[in-house]
Formats: C-alpha cells, sequence, structure tokens
C-alpha cells in the first residue's frame, strides 16, 4: 500500500506503529516511522556513528555509511540486504563496551550470546520488540563474534551526548549483522 508515495515495507512492534521507505530524488534514501497518537516511539536499540560494520564480502563500512541495498554479513555467514535503516538523534544516555574498548551501542541493543540474545537493559529491548527473547548482558557472559568468541571481563560504561546521531538497520534474510565484530540483532528482529 503507498502512503505519500511511499511504500509499507513493515507493520512495527506496535499497533500503529508502520514502516516506510522514503524516496527521493536520489531514489531510496531510508526507512520513516508513523506512530498513532497513543502510541509511544520504541527506543532506539542502535550504535554511534563510527562503529564498523562487515559487509557480506568482508570488507568494513562505518554504520553512517552503510547504504540501502547493501549487503551486511550475518549469522552462520548469511547475506543479509539493508532493506532499511534508523538514524536519528539521541538523547543524553549510557552507551556500552566490552573489555576495555570504547562504548559504541545503546543498553536496549541485543548481542548474541552463547545462551541466546542478551542486552544491558532487556526490559527497554522488550518495548521495541516482544517477540525477541532477550536476557541480561552481564560480565561472564561470552559474546559471538565473527571472528569466534569473547568472554565479557569488564562492561565499559559512556556517556552519549545529547543529540548525537545513532545508527541502526533493518535487513533481510536473518535479521542479523556484526558491528564492531559482535553478532547483533537488527531493529525488529522478531525470531523467537
Amino acid at each position: 500500500k503507498a502512503v505519500g508515495g511511499s511504500e509499507v515495507i513493515f507493520n512495527g512492534a506496535y499497533d500503529n506503529v508502520w514502516g516506510l521507505t522514503c524516496t527521493g530524488p536520489g531514489g531510496t534514501t531510508g526507512v520513516s516511522y508513523i506512530y498513532g497518537e497513543a502510541t509511544p516511539p520504541p527506543p532506539p536499540k542502535c550504535f554511534i556513528a563510527g562503529t564498523k560494520v562487515l559487509l557480506a564480502d568482508g570488507t568494513s563500512k562505518s554504520i553512517e555509511e552503510i547504504n540501502i541495498g547493501d549487503t551486511l554479513l550475518g549469522e552462520n555467514g548469511s547475506a543479509n540486504e539493508v532493506l532499511g535503516f534508523l538514524h536519528h538523534p539521541k538523547a543524553k544516555s549510557p552507551i556500552y563496551g566490552f573489555n576495555g574498548e570504547k562504548p559504541f551501542a545503546t543498553e536496549d541493543h541485543p548481542f548474541m550470546t552463547l545462551d541466546g540474545w542478551k542486552s544491558v537493559n532487556p526490559d527497554l529491548t522488550h518495548i521495541s520488540d516482544p517477540n525477541l527473547q532477550v536476557g541480561t548482558l552481564k560480565v561472564g557472559d561470552v559474546i559471538v563474534r565473527e571472528n569466534g568468541l569473547l568472554k565479557i571481563n569488564l562492561i565499559e560504561i559512556g556517556e552519549l551526548e545529547n543529540n548525537s546521531m545513532v545508527y541502526n538497520f533493518i535487513v533481510g534474510g536473518n535479521h542479523t549483522y556484526y558491528a564492531n565484530g559482535y553478532l547483533v540483532s537488527d531493529y525488529f528482529n522478531h525470531k523467537d
């Protein structure tokens, strides 16, 4: 169904949330969201600028350079096409990293562990994706990386400056991709 020249590509986690591919003079440019008045927008499970995303061809790009149509490497070697993206400013909030690395992820972004999907704040994750089973990510968990596994010895906490841009995608295939080498979920990953 077309709405204002855009194509509806999915119905989100809330009854009144619709994702739209927006097209302009340069072609497809992204995804917009329409929220019903009674429906709060889902929290953004995202990454900061500079986060490296692994493409299916083995190269990587900074997350802010990824375009619709790019093909990302996903779980089990899958090639997952970027169907839409969510790029937006976020209010001042905590961000996280692991084992001494610079924090890069919002607290609600799910990471694949040996025990399934986990995030620092699974209650917040559940708001934007109630069908994804998510546990609490903590020291001692083992996270799946592109080149093996990593045991979390320390969770680094940083602070996102007010109105800093954050980024995520909607990808096809199995709804996964690698961010800074970690296997992560896309924006609406409805796998159980």
